[in-house]
């Protein structure tokens, strides 16, 4: 029986122990689209707009995983109950991060529900205005795994598309219609025709959607020209979200169009004409994500040994491409891995994208990013560099080997499990994916080794990407 709802006036100091764990099991586990952190980044201090924690605290909360049935929701809750915050104050938090299922929970009825959620054309007469300067968001998402008045105006004034010059301050202006460096322009109404006014059913029950993330949902849809696209339609976003939104929408385009590579996932287009959901369209993968390749969802058969180790050369290759023009990607894991007809690897999603000179070692930030299972320690503590992605990477390679996932509720990390059961190469042999067929010991325990380096603590322990890749090639 679910407990009883509570007093939206009561102190959340307050709730039941039994209520706290239930909105602990929505927000805890790591690499969710929507948990603790984004919660914690919308709470501010007082009244005010500052935000209340910042990236030291945040890591205090995180290390609640570290305990013997820590949390890191009940830790936050705890924090910022010692405000006297109330549940009505921290419903309105949870509806404005769109997280109605946690609300409802609290107070019933007072979010919407799937059934009763609005859908159809926004009103284009309460279009928000994009702000020019966008914060960097906390969190990324990508078409596989589960990613902007008058028409003109908008454009120009809000979007600046980038030319093809590598300089990443150098912007390009351009009209609803048009196009830059072979990245169409698309009219929304168009996206809506293709993707069968974007029906939310999932194309094993003959719909149209493919996925859902944090930011937005995607749809499969079929161009005039007879090519397969998948469109994500970028959500409403809330006052406190629209910022991420715009600079992720803003850096998908600005990286995909200016330069291309076989292990990068192609974009055709993007839609801004809508302001409320600007779109993006990308080439359709066949064969959908790793994450869920690796899981063998909707029936499809396992990947082999030699599917495996291609993949994984594929995406050190793109992740190197990405490096040699000094971006760094952040949110390297195997649910932004797409995979083609072929089963061909391209990294896609790249809403958290940074650019790092290479004079420069590493940088930075006040935000904490990225999905915490794939995450170095030292961007746990807002540390930008290449060697992130290295990290990210070798958590990838645990994935193809084991074909286990990255995470599983009442179960330890992919990475803390690994440590447990291997102290050498060879340990891991008992624990390969049978589903991929029988394994070559070498190959293994060359691909196990190649993980552990990229997933030394230290980050000057950990080799470059090029280095990575070099190896790869020759296994």
């Amino acid at each position: 029986m679910p407990p009883p709802p509570l007093d939206p006036k009561m102190f959340i100091r307050k709730m039941p122990y039994t209520m706290l764990k239930m909105v602990a099991m929505e927000l805890d586990p790591p690499g969710q689209l929507k948990g603790w952190r984004e919660l914690a980044c919308l709470i501010t201090k007082g009244h005010g707009k500052q935000p209340r924690y910042d990236v030291a605290k945040m890591n205090r909360f995180d290390m609640e995983y570290m305990k013997r049935d820590g949390s890191p929701t009940i830790a936050l809750l705890q924090d910022w109950g010692t405000q006297n915050t109330t549940v009505q104050e921290l419903v309105e938090v949870l509806l404005k991060g769109e997280f109605y299922r946690v609300a409802n929970m609290l107070i019933p009825g007072s979010a919407p529900t799937e059934d009763t959620a609005p859908h159809g054309q926004p009103n284009l007469s309460d279009q928000p205005t994009i702000p020019h300067s966008p914060r960097t968001p906390t969190q990324s998402d990508w078409p596989g795994e589960t990613r902007p008045g008058e028409e003109s105006t908008y454009v120009v004034q809000e979007y600046q598309l980038p030319s093809s010059s590598l300089n990443a301050e150098a912007p390009v202006q351009v009209s609803s219609g048009g196009s830059t460096d072979g990245v169409q322009d698309f009219r929304y109404s168009d996206l809506q025709r293709i993707t069968n006014n974007f029906n939310d059913f999932p194309l094993s029950k003959q719909g149209n959607k493919l996925g859902e993330g944090a930011f937005g949902t995607v749809y499969k849809g079929t161009l005039t020209s007879g090519t397969v696209v998948a469109v994500k339609r970028l959500k409403k976003a809330s006052d406190q979200m629209i910022q991420h939104t715009s600079k992720a929408f803003k850096q998908e385009i600005s990286v995909l169009s200016r330069f291309s590579h076989e292990n990068l996932v192609p974009l055709i287009g993007y839609s801004i004409d809508n302001v409320q959901h600007p779109c993006l369209v990308y080439l359709y993968m066949e064969n959908g994500s790793l994450q869920d390749r690796l899981a063998c969802k909707d029936g499809k058969p396992p990947l082999t040994w030699l599917a495996r180790q291609a993949i994984a050369q594929g995406t050190a290759a793109g992740i190197c491409h990405l490096h040699e023009h000094e971006y760094v990607h952040r949110d390297i894991k195997s649910a932004n891995i797409l995979l083609d007809r072929n089963n061909t690897a391209k990294v896609g999603d790249f809403g958290l994208v940074r650019v790092v000179p290479s004079e420069a070692t590493s940088q930075l930030t006040t935000t904490v990013f990225g999905t915490s299972v794939y995450m170095a320690p030292e961007a746990m503590r807002g540390e930008v560099s290449p060697k992130v992605d290295t990290y990210s990477f070798g958590v990838v390679l645990l994935e193809l080997i084991t074909g286990r996932p990255c995470w599983k509720e009442n179960e330890k990390d992919l990475v803390s499990w690994a440590e447990d059961v291997c102290d050498e190469a060879e340990d891991i042999l008992p624990h390969v994916d049978t589903r991929a067929g029988e394994s070559t010991p070498s190959l293994v325990k060359a691909l196990f080794t190649l993980s552990t380096q990229c997933l030394e603590a230290k980050k000057k322990d950990r080799p470059q990407m090029i280095t990575v890749k070099k190896n790869l090639d020759c296994i």
